[in-house]
């Protein structure tokens, strides 16, 4: 096995000096994104996939990608940056497709514990592949479970026929592992203008199920069945959601939907100035092919056909992990991101269909992917927000601000909140 970018160029200085490749363009690196497959089990409606892609990542690929986080980590520990922390995400795809290459990445980075100590796994999941033997694999290395899962069947089954059964069943298995069930695993929900009539009646059932934590997100590309009555639908379903976490956590201290916590709970402050931290250099996404960029949605594989904005707006790869030398460092990674692609303009900057976001008193929080303007027909301005966007949001951040207000008064006054 060859050893990492950082032992290698160590041992060839005596063992004194860090790896230049780290320390001239990686020193903020702590997430790596592995898409081990563009492969997929499901035909989401709301998915751009190119399904004709069907690439796999190869060790080859996984290594490298892995060995540059663990040097990073091994950097920032070395100079007295922070405890040195690394974290693996697996995507796909469904990356349980091909998941001989998730359990050797871990094998590899558990190799590495000694000069990283801090090491974390997530695993992003359509969930209709697992089974006890994967999920005890995960429960045993602690990873974080994201299961994407849009609720009860009227919402689930647009994504596939008979889904629903399959994820209840999941479901199950998980609650056989309750610790892992309670505290690792969150289910990701995504709204379409097909799925908003059921959204708290699928928040109702993943509470039945006994589910900690649900995230909520509005579909990030184009969706063309939102009509007026259908946007309007966002507000009563949020509003009902809202009503259920706000009797459950007056009932138990516990907050569930996580888009109602405060920021400073989550550890996750959204930008005043932009929509997302893809620039940052802490994030790093990598593809079958060894492309690396800062965020998945930057991928070629997810435009299923041509999008001349997203072809011409979305930030330049990093470079191939194959092609560490040529690779661009964070900082010009940043400034291509934040000062030359056109997506990321300061909020204020950016408007909907209907009115300018400069006027909106919720834009410093407010939170979508900035890419998803390339994902509307014939739209040419990638500073326009789609409504269901800037709908969704309306409705969530004036009740995150109230909800914010009652969780800081639990955390003054613990005995009113009593933990169930």
């Amino acid at each position: 096995m060859t050893a990492p970018l950082f032992e290698q160029h160590s041992a060839a200085q005596g063992g004194n000096t860090m790896n230049p490749i780290v320390a001239q363009g990686f020193t903020k690196f702590k997430v790596l994104t592995l898409v081990v497959t563009n492969r997929c089990n499901l035909r989401c409606q709301y998915c751009y996939q190119d399904r004709s892609d069907k690439e796999e990542m190869t060790w080859e690929i996984a290594e490298p990608a892995i060995d540059l986080l663990l040097d990073a980590a091994a950097y920032r520990r070395k100079e007295g940056k922070g405890p040195g922390s690394a974290r693996i995400v697996f995507y796909g795809g469904e990356p349980l497709l091909n998941e001989s290459i998730i359990r050797r990445s871990v094998a590899h980075a558990e190799a590495a514990r000694e000069r990283v100590p801090y090491i974390s796994y997530e695993l992003l999941t359509n969930g209709l592949l697992l089974d006890r033997e994967k999920i005890e694999f995960y429960v045993q290395y602690g990873f974080d479970l994201q299961l994407s899962f849009d609720g009860v069947p009227e919402a689930q089954n647009d994504r596939g026929l008979h889904t629903f059964e399959k994820l209840d069943r999941a479901l199950n298995l998980l609650a056989e592992h309750p610790r892992f069930y309670r505290r690792n695993l969150r289910i990701s929900l995504t709204i379409t203008s097909r799925n908003i009539p059921y959204l708290a009646e699928s928040i109702a059932y993943f509470r039945r199920k006994g589910i900690a934590r649900v995230s909520i997100e509005p579909v990030t590309t184009f969706d063309g069945g939102w009509t007026r009555e259908r946007l309007d639908e966002i507000e009563r379903q949020i509003e009902a959601v809202y009503q259920f976490e706000l009797a459950r956590f007056r009932k138990t201290g516990r907050h569930f939907v996580d888009n109602f916590v405060p920021t400073e709970e989550t550890g996750t402050p959204y930008s005043p100035k932009y929509e997302c931290g893809a620039g940052a250099g802490s994030n790093i996404s990598v593809d079958p092919y060894g492309e690396m960029t800062g965020c998945t949605f930057f991928l070629r594989y997810l435009r299923r056909w041509n999008m001349p904005l997203l072809d011409r707006e979305t930030p330049a790869d990093r470079g191939n992990i194959r092609n560490l030398e040529n690779a661009i460092d964070e900082r010009t990674y940043e400034r291509l991101v934040y000062k030359e692609s056109r997506f990321w303009a300061f909020k204020h900057e950016k408007h909907t269909p209907d009115e300018d976001c400069n006027l909106c008193p919720h834009k410093t929080e407010c939170h979508g992917c900035p890419l998803s303007a390339g994902y509307l027909p014939d739209n040419d301005d990638p500073t326009l927000i789609p409504r269901w966007v800037c709908r969704f949001n309306k409705a969530v951040l004036p009740r995150r601000y109230a909800f914010a207000q009652l969780y800081r008064s639990a955390n003054r006054h613990p005995a009113a909140f009593p933990v169930a």
